[in-house]
């Protein structure tokens, strides 16, 4: 089904996952499948919570300031992810984490 970046295991609805400690300087692999990330600016204090298929150019994306919001948190740094096999389970979580039980998950982790 998946793998989480920070061997988090899934728990059953309304359960709360164990958490292990950040996984920053976790490998990227090249044949990356769908990934759910959190990257982190120090700069402006604020994370950026986004799924792609390929984690390592996301990260150059942000780090280079495309967009308005990335450009002023440079530089980026990746404190969370997870890897999933199947691309609408990593939409979905993508979407939890933004929401505020999603964002109180994080904070828990205290991943800073």
């Amino acid at each position: 089904m998946f793998r989480r970046g920070a061997g988090v295991p899934l728990a059953g609805k309304g359960c709360q996952p164990k958490v292990d400690p950040p996984l920053a300087e976790t490998v990227m692999k090249k044949d990356s499948k769908d990934t759910v990330y959190v990257l982190y600016s120090k700069l402006i204090k604020k994370r950026d919570i986004g799924f792609t298929g390929n984690l390592e150019r996301r990260i150059t994306q942000r780090n280079r300031g495309n967009s308005k919001f990335t450009k002023r948190g440079v530089p980026w740094n990746l404190i969370y992810h997870e890897i999933f096999e199947i691309k609408s389970e990593a939409l979905k979580r993508e979407i939890f984490l933004k929401t505020g039980q999603g964002r109180l998950f994080l904070d828990k982790l205290d991943l800073k």
